[in-house]
């Protein structure tokens, strides 16, 4: 049966890339849910980065993750994926943005294009050689419309040698239905 959650289509299309991935990324920690995906599935040697600019959303993770004897070697940075590069040295393998607002919080306290767009090419730049990215948009907000088109355009310009680019929504959803963006790294820059 085909869900009609765009977070679990993504789960299950990223799902081979976690369970062979050493360097994983919830760029957006929010409620929990990708990163308890990452470490549910990861291997147990894997190292995961999960980010959040509200305290709120990694204590409410961290307890998810604790009553489920979840392990794995979770790094959690109160903090904006925009400086990922702070935290990460190494390739990612595989990397998750759900954009927007914490679902039952302040909506007032939201991703935005300028950062987002940041931490999106910085996760592409470090991405491992087939390792994937997922963004998933919600353009049903202000912001979020914004970020959708930013991300969008930004993702068209990259090189189709390198990266291969996929656009996943609900065909038959109205124009604000989330739109999710998967890209896998194909060849490594010859730089």
């Amino acid at each position: 049966m085909i869900s009609s959650r765009m977070t679990e289509w993504v789960q299950e299309i990223l799902l081979p890339y976690v369970k062979k991935g050493t360097v994983l990324v919830d760029g957006t920690c929010g409620n929990g849910h990708d990163t308890f995906f990452l470490a549910q599935n990861a291997p147990l040697n894997a190292k995961i980065f999960s980010f959040d600019i509200q305290a709120q959303a990694i204590e409410q993770t961290a307890q998810i993750l604790n009553e489920n004897q979840l392990q794995n070697s979770i790094d959690f940075i109160l903090g904006c994926h925009s400086q990922l590069d702070e935290w990460i040295s190494e390739s990612i393998d595989v990397g998750m943005f759900n954009l927007g607002y914490l679902p039952g919080s302040d909506k007032s306290i939201k991703t935005c294009l300028e950062k987002s767009l940041v931490g999106i090419q910085k996760i592409c730049e470090k991405l491992s050689l087939h390792g994937a990215l997922s963004i998933i948009c919600y353009p049903g907000h202000t912001e979020g419309q914004s970020e959708y088109e930013g991300i969008s355009q930004f993702l068209q310009k990259l090189s189709s040698k390198e990266y291969q680019v996929m656009r996943l929504q609900g065909w038959n959803r109205n124009s604000t239905a989330p739109v999710a963006f998967l890209i896998e790294r194909i060849k490594e820059d010859a730089k």
